[in-house]
């Protein structure tokens, strides 16, 4: 179907389509590239079917990161805040969230790391980290 490969230089991308009956390619710069990933995002949003609104761990692609980016700022036209999340190949992904929802948010945050610390071998998780500054982002596969 789809064959992408990043020049030597890392400053273009190669997208081949391979169907039967045809081949097409086309080489984009970054720029490009994240017009194309912007417009895709725009048009997977009006498909069917919609994504699950439940969040299902190992069955979608991770994105690792010893030092995640991530800011809040407050929203007034939420009343709420916006949050953003660097992502090494999205940029930043932005969230608007209303009070209410920052706040479910949180509690969210607090229950899960409450229940971290109650698995076996992660009462002393926060001691054994060693965080490096320097790695990027790391794809891990789902499954």
């Amino acid at each position: 179907m789809f064959k992408i490969t990043v020049s030597a230089d890392g400053r273009e991308a190669q997208i081949e389509c391979r169907e039967a009956g045809g081949e097409a390619g086309v080489r984009l710069d970054a720029e490009a590239l994240t017009g194309l990933i912007e417009s895709l995002v725009g048009v997977r949003a009006e498909m069917k079917p919609v994504f699950s609104g439940h969040y299902a761990p190992g069955k979608i692609t991770l994105a690792e990161c010893d030092n995640l980016l991530w800011e809040a700022v407050p929203d007034p036209s939420r009343r709420g805040i916006s949050l953003g999340f660097y992502h090494a190949g999205l940029g930043w992904v932005p969230l608007r969230l209303s009070r209410a929802q920052a706040e479910d948010f949180m509690t969210s945050m607090e229950f899960a790391l409450a229940d971290l610390g109650r698995m076996p071998g992660f009462q002393n998780a926060r001691q054994n980290e060693k965080p490096n500054n320097l790695l990027t982002l790391k794809r891990r596969a789902a499954g």
